[in-house]
């Protein structure tokens, strides 16, 4: 299983791609004639989407041999402000993961995140949600969970709830409190400048 953060064409017809992957975390793989349009990889393969991908290591890079798509962020039915999120969040995830190490529960937590958005979309409850504000405390969440995860940030009672509990809409409606939400985005600076990156 992979998060697909970018997809871009190379050479004739070949497809360069970023992936954060389950079982070797964050690398670059390319699809060989994946913009074919017989290719049938073509559509597994779009920047921001979430699939299934067979890799084979080559003696430079990483090869695509199968892939297939489970959701995607240009899906129509899901709101703009989701869709600008989650691609913040897959930018943060390529900023400090570092590449080919597994990262088995920043992997957890990204899928956590988008099942716990979509499964919002497709009952349709997603009222509220969308506001400035929980979208804030969403990135806000993922950061921590992610800064704390690489051993960034420290874990401290105020934020254990954050970093241990699963996404839900309890826990980003406690992050719209003016402190917590000072506290947490002094710890992500914090952890920030101490990553280096």
């Amino acid at each position: 299983d992979s998060f697909i953060v970018k997809a871009e064409p190379t050479r004739d017809a070949d497809v360069s791609l970023l992936i954060f992957t389950e079982q070797f975390g964050l690398l670059h793989a390319v699809a060989k004639s994946a913009r074919q349009v017989k290719s049938k990889l073509r559509p597994s393969l779009q920047s921001l989407s979430f699939s299934s991908i067979s890799l084979v290591k080559g003696r430079e890079v990483w090869r695509i041999t199968s892939a297939k798509k489970h959701i995607s962020l240009h899906d129509k039915r899901l709101p703009i402000a989701y869709k600008s999120m989650l691609a913040r969040i897959l930018l943060f995830v390529e900023r400090f993961c570092p590449r080919e190490t597994r990262e088995q529960q920043i992997f957890e937590n990204l899928k956590d995140l988008s099942g716990f958005i979509f499964k919002r979309e497709a009952d349709k409850n997603t009222a509220g949600m969308t506001s400035t504000e929980n979208i804030e405390s969403i990135e806000l969440i993922f950061a921590i969970k992610t800064l704390y995860e690489l051993g960034y940030v420290t874990l401290v009672p105020e934020i254990e709830d954050c970093i241990k509990k699963t996404f839900s809409e309890e826990i980003i409606k406690s992050v719209n409190d003016p402190l917590l939400r000072r506290k947490i985005k002094q710890i992500i600076e914090k952890g920030i400048a101490e990553s280096h990156l």
